[in-house]
């Protein structure tokens, strides 16, 4: 896992535009995940379409559980 995250941004409407942040580890990228107000989007290292998602609902109950 990432040994150090830092991020401290305001409060800003998501809109029509995703947020997308590169998760790497240990110099090495996993993916891209990208955040809208559909959900969550997860994109493998190098792919080209989305290769997993999330509902908000999905990442509550994941989050719960």
């Amino acid at each position: 896992m990432a040994t150090t995250i830092n991020l401290i941004v305001p409060a800003i409407p998501v809109g029509n535009a995703d947020v997308a942040f590169a998760i790497w580890q240990q110099g090495e990228l996993l993916g891209t995940m990208k955040i809208s107000r559909g959900g969550i989007d997860w994109y493998k290292r190098k792919a080209k379409t989305r290769t997993g998602r999330a509902t908000w609902q999905q990442f509550k109950e994941w989050m719960e559980s």
